[in-house]
């Protein structure tokens, strides 16, 4: 399989790099999804406060795409809409009940997904509400459902300051990853690329196109491997999906049902315990710092240290991001 070398480039030496255990947080009461981590997005509600919603249940949609809706990632009651100027809608708090009851969509065998035509995968993704696991290049925007991809993209790599270690997060997921790519494969009439470290244990996946990476960050960024493998010329439009939404994928189509989960990093040097972290999106950043913060006068950044943005304690995790970096404000 194709290798490429990345030798321009940094790895940012930062303490507490996350340990190699997966721990399971379920101690968040509250979720919350917010519109404005959608860019170019009109969201319109389709929920009030005080509904009841199930786990896939759709809470808004963008005006420009109507087809595009965004799931609810826990079942409970709709307890806060916020919004800011303009009356621009800022967060949909969730209150979660014991039950989370999910919505049950139509399961599928691998044999099946595969001879399933692109309108009945494209619908079945709709239906679901989890069209916004996918970006388009160019502006990394979500794309529109009704134009067909080039390719389509899925970095198996995360090379970013105290990033997930996927290797890990994928080893017990090989089923459902081979699902989600098979389901891909249906979206475009080009290809799909995964890229991979080298021996990875995603190196027997089929209906895709694999390439090996090495080097130094930004080598597990989408646009660098895109570059490499398959660049984009004027009028190109490729898709790319984040590998544990892969994962999404493949849950959807083999066992009818939306998994919010993820796995998401803890670290930083104002960090006593850093590690990763099973959570369901849209967690609270307190459900996931716990009490691992050993300095007070520290910053929390939702996202790495690169790209993220300041957050506090009171927020909630971003849609797109995995990692929550804390450092200590001496140094800024």
């Amino acid at each position: 399989m194709p290798h490429i070398n990345i030798k321009k480039g940094h790895d940012i030496r930062i303490s507490g790099k996350p340990d190699k255990n997966i721990i399971n947080l379920n101690n968040s009461n509250i979720l919350a999804i917010m519109p404005t981590d959608f860019k170019g997005v009109k969201p319109k509600l389709m929920v009030k406060e005080g509904d009841d919603v199930r786990i896939g249940s759709p809470l808004f949609f963008d005006k420009n795409k109507p087809d595009i809706k965004w799931a609810s990632p826990g079942a409970g009651k709709i307890i806060n809409i916020e919004y800011g100027a303009r009356r621009v809608i800022q967060k949909i708090e969730i209150s979660l009940n014991d039950k989370q009851d999910s919505i049950d969509y139509k399961e599928y065998n691998r044999s099946d997904i595969v001879n399933l035509d692109r309108k009945k995968v494209l619908n079945s993704i709709l239906e679901a509400n989890i069209f916004p696991i996918f970006r388009q290049r160019p502006f990394n925007i979500i794309p529109d459902p009704a134009i067909l991809p080039r390719d389509i993209f899925v970095s198996a790599v995360d090379s970013s300051p105290l990033g997930v270690d996927l290797e890990m997060v994928m080893v017990d997921e090989i089923d459902n990853f081979q699902a989600g790519i098979d389901v891909l494969n249906v979206l475009t009439e080009g290809n799909v690329y995964l890229t991979t470290k080298k021996d990875s244990v995603l190196a027997s996946i089929q209906n895709a196109e694999i390439n090996t990476i090495s080097g130094p960050h930004p080598a597990g960024n989408i646009g660098i491997q895109i570059h490499h493998i398959s660049h984009l010329k004027p009028g190109d439009s490729v898709w790319t999906v984040n590998s544990q939404d892969v994962l999404v994928l493949g849950k959807l189509f083999l066992n009818g049902l939306y998994d919010p989960s993820r796995v998401v990093t803890l670290g930083g040097p104002c960090v006593t315990e850093p590690g990763h972290f099973r959570i369901t999106q849209g967690a609270t950043m307190a459900s996931i710092i716990g009490d691992r913060l050993n300095k007070e006068d520290s910053r929390i950044i939702s996202g790495d240290v690169l790209t993220g943005r300041i957050s506090f304690l009171e927020d909630y995790i971003s849609y797109y991001d995995y990692t929550i970096s804390i450092i200590s404000n001496e140094f800024l």
